[in-house]
């Protein structure tokens, strides 16, 4: 099991690394933009980075549907990748992306208070759950159970960016 989600998680782990690298010069441009007052500038490029995701999320699909091709021409068919593991991996990547979109906006403005709430909910969270899904699911489970705990995070964030975006 140790293989294929470590096979599942670089295959779809791509896609994080190709965010975080257009993700990381906007956390500084958001702060000096916070400081200049340039709201519009903030929310141009918030809806700049909302198409990249949108992008690598189709991306994402198109990798999951191609994921037994793509395993088996990587790995020339030496080990299978139950479909299910592929499609809560590539889950959990792209809801880890979308919270960054966030928390690089907030961490530029200096607006951490709720995200550190969140992560230190999520990080209690997912013990538990992971627990009692690894029981029921396997490997899938342990994932799906970081899916449920980025939950809190992938749905206050954006409310909080907005709310700030607004005022």
């Amino acid at each position: 099991s140790v293989t294929e989600y470590n096979i599942a998680f670089r295959y779809f782990n791509l896609l994080n690394v190709i965010f975080n690298l257009i993700l990381i010069p906007f956390w500084s441009a958001f702060t000096s933009a916070q400081a200049k007052a340039d709201s519009d500038w903030i929310k141009k490029a918030i809806k700049n980075l909302l198409v990249i995701f949108a992008g690598l999320f189709a991306l994402g699909l198109t990798m999951l549907i191609g994921t037994f091709w793509a395993y088996d021409l990587w790995l020339n068919g030496l080990v299978k990748i139950p479909f299910s593991l592929s499609a809560v991996m590539m889950i959990s990547v792209i809801l880890t992306m979308w919270n960054y979109l966030f928390v690089y906006y907030l961490s530029g403005i200096d607006r951490i208070n709720l995200y550190t709430k969140l992560v230190m909910l999520s990080g209690a969270l997912n013990i538990p759950v992971s627990i009692i899904l690894v029981q029921l699911f396997g490997t899938v489970g342990v994932i799906s159970a970081t899916c449920i705990s980025l939950l809190p995070q992938a749905i206050a964030l954006p409310i909080q960016s907005y709310k700030l975006l607004r005022s």
